[in-house]
């Protein structure tokens, strides 16, 4: 997969998610599509690296709330314009429903399963990603970064979505998807409290190892999505079509940004 991770000391999980190869021999550009965490804790050092990327757009994918306790905290110059898109509304029951109930390690990896799905089924966040997509198709929104809090589950679905789009196999996007496993820092997520699922401001007695689940990346979580996406329409084209409304000029309008 190369090296792809950008190393920072305030952000987690930043990586270029362009490079790979497509089924029609083509390949994604490279510098044009980042994803990470969350960015609140950038620092100078950082903001000289990240400068030489020149990103335009900063997609948030966070609730509402996660924006408000952990503001992205971006000042290269230019100025990129942050973007808040929330695939998930505060106090939305798809991500926060029954967690207070949960006392086993299956039971909290069965709630990551139930976000994947919601991540494919439910009709506002389709909107959403009709919305994102919409502006990855004007060629001066790049280079764009895609975040959550970790940049691994809202953020993991919108980047297989758009690698699938793009022509890239699944086997290549969940090895991408699964590189989470070495840039993430479970420990520093831990103690700062700050997921892309719970609010710790309602803390329940949770543990690390009851929460596991939570902190990393499994291949059954995105094979969730894919799973209904599969069953539901057959293939992610169908489904960015059928369900998200993409029109054809918008796809092909990405193809010709994205790739070489």
């Amino acid at each position: 997969m190369g090296n792809r991770a950008i190393p920072l000391e305030g952000a987690m999980n930043f990586r270029d998610f362009g490079g790979y190869a497509t089924a029609e021999g083509r390949r994604v550009k490279t510098h044009r599509l980042f994803r990470s965490g969350g960015l609140a804790g950038l620092t100078d050092a950082d903001h000289a690296v990240l400068g030489a990327f020149d990103i335009k757009l900063i997609c948030d994918l966070r609730r509402g709330s996660e924006k408000s306790h952990m503001p992205t905290r971006w000042c290269t110059e230019p100025a990129a314009e942050l973007w808040h898109l929330p695939l998930f509304p505060d106090g939305s029951t798809s991500t926060l429903a029954g967690w207070s109930k949960i006392k086993t390690t299956e039971g909290v990896r069965d709630k990551m399963i139930d976000i994947y799905r919601a991540l494919v089924t439910k009709p506002d966040i389709f909107e959403k990603y009709r919305i994102l997509f919409e502006r990855l198709a004007q060629a001066d929104n790049y280079p764009v970064l895609v975040h959550c809090s970790a940049g691994k589950d809202r953020t993991g679905v919108v980047c297989a979505l758009i690698l699938s789009m793009l022509g890239v196999d699944r086997d290549t996007i969940m090895e991408d998807y699964l590189l989470t496993r070495h840039h993430y820092d479970s420990d520093h997520a831990w103690e700062r409290l700050s997921t892309q699922v719970l609010d710790f401001s309602t803390e329940n007695g949770w543990t690390k190892e009851l929460l596991a689940p939570v902190f990393g990346v499994e291949e059954a979580y995105l094979n969730t999505s894919f799973g209904v996406i599969d069953k539901e329409y057959g293939t992610v084209d169908a489904f960015l079509a059928d369900a998200v409304g993409l029109k054809p000029e918008t796809i092909d309008a990405l193809k010709v940004h994205l790739l070489d």
